[in-house]
């Protein structure tokens, strides 16, 4: 239970953050140009592999 608490936490938390922040109208989404989208993907990218990373520690952690 306690490996789904720390990544209900950690993981819930940012998820709701970030869909607050994103749909609260701060961001006009109309007028990114391409170069916008490309730092956005990269950080949609590097969020993937740091949550498959982490993942990754906590269950070899977990084993031990």
């Amino acid at each position: 239970y306690w490996y789904l608490l720390l990544v209900s936490v950690l993981y819930h938390a940012f998820e709701i953050g970030l869909c607050c922040f994103l749909g609260s109208g701060l961001i006009s989404w109309s007028n990114l140009s391409i170069f916008d989208w490309i730092v956005f993907g990269n950080l949609v990218l590097i969020d993937i592999y740091l949550l498959i990373k982490f993942e990754k520690y906590l269950e070899k952690r977990t084993k031990n």
